[in-house]
């Protein structure tokens, strides 16, 4: 009897794993959807640059995606919409209201989707048009660049974006740089003025 209902339980057994197809188990192993991998890099020297305290959020999120001190990111984009936008806010401090230097850019986009199984359903790969970054008295991002379009793993990165290890503070100082034009002084951006000190820089 032990013996019959050895073989029974052996039986079912083989029959579970000769009808489980691969269609019905997603592997670890399996890519799911990509997430858009940002370098920060220093402005003159064009090498890795950590940018201290940084804060990201998406729009109408109340939820920090992250809070720390990196050189770069992957972050998750929208698959329901080309556009995703993100603040990123630089020398972040949690226990002070409104502290940082918070720049926002604007993620354009295409995407489709890529069945993968039965048990993994579908991944989403993108391919970015454009980036914007909203432009302020101060913006910390200096410049974005990118770098590989298509966004179909996390292997490399896909965008960098550019900025300074100058202190934004001193930059934004009144009368620090001053642009004459039309007979004029006028205060630049925070831009304009790294871009100034960047030509001195490569000239002398």
């Amino acid at each position: 009897m032990k013996l019959f209902l050895k073989n029974i339980s052996t039986l079912f057994l083989l029959l579970f794993v000769v009808s489980c197809e691969p269609d019905d188990i997603c592997l670890d192993t399996i890519e799911d959807t990509p997430k858009l991998v940002i370098g920060f890099y220093d402005k003159f020297s064009g090498d890795l640059k950590e940018v201290t305290n940084l804060k990201i959020q998406g729009e109408n999120n109340e939820e920090i995606y992250i809070y720390k001190t990196i050189d770069s990111i992957g972050i998750p984009l929208k698959n329901s919409t080309n556009l995703t936008v993100y603040s990123f806010t630089k020398d972040f401090n949690e226990s002070i209201s409104n502290s940082g230097n918070e720049d926002k850019l604007y993620i354009n986009y295409n995407y489709n989707w890529e069945y993968i199984s039965r048990a993994c359903g579908y991944k989403t790969n993108y391919e970015i048009e454009d980036l914007i970054t909203e432009n302020d008295s101060s913006n910390w991002i200096l410049e974005t660049e990118i770098v590989n379009n298509l966004i179909i793993n996390e292997e490399n990165i896909h965008v960098k974006i550019f900025h300074i290890k100058i202190l934004i503070e001193v930059l934004s100082l009144n009368g620090f740089i001053l642009n004459y034009d039309d007979g004029q002084y006028k205060n630049p951006s925070l831009k304009e003025k790294c871009d100034t000190l960047n030509f001195y820089i490569k000239k002398y």
